[in-house]
């Protein structure tokens, strides 16, 4: 991940529990130990993370196996509804930020204008 990448997750991941992140990436990644070379932290720092999830929701989202970690039925619901929600949480602040440029810009025009104006009086005085 792209230091841009991490900083739009950044600011998005402040809207929502910074864990679903971890979650996702522990689902896609199949491991603990995956998640968190991808997330640059402890393998125990991720399992931590995810058993405060599914004891906060009071849900099981991982079975785990010699095989690695599966998502349950209720994992794969919360799975697709987050890339959901982060996503979304995403296209906010895109779309936030957007409006504040669309408000400086328009702001600059209303300053040129104004500009504009008073030059051409001050031209007619003469």
């Amino acid at each position: 991940m792209g230091r841009a990448a991490g900083k739009k997750e950044k600011e998005a991941g402040q809207m929502y529990n910074p864990q679903l992140e971890t979650f996702l990436r522990v689902a896609d990644a199949g491991s603990f130990n995956k998640a968190a070379e991808e997330s640059f932290i402890t393998p125990t720092a991720v399992i931590k993370q995810i058993n405060l999830l599914e004891n906060s929701l009071d849900v099981k989202l991982f079975e785990r196996t010699h095989r690695g970690l599966v998502l349950t039925k209720a994992g794969k619901s919360l799975y697709q509804d987050t890339k959901y929600i982060i996503q979304y949480c995403r296209d906010s602040v895109t779309r936030a930020k957007n409006a504040m440029q669309i408000l400086a810009n328009l702001g600059k025009i209303l300053m040129r204008r104004e500009w504009s104006h008073y030059i051409h009086h001050i031209r007619l005085r003469q």
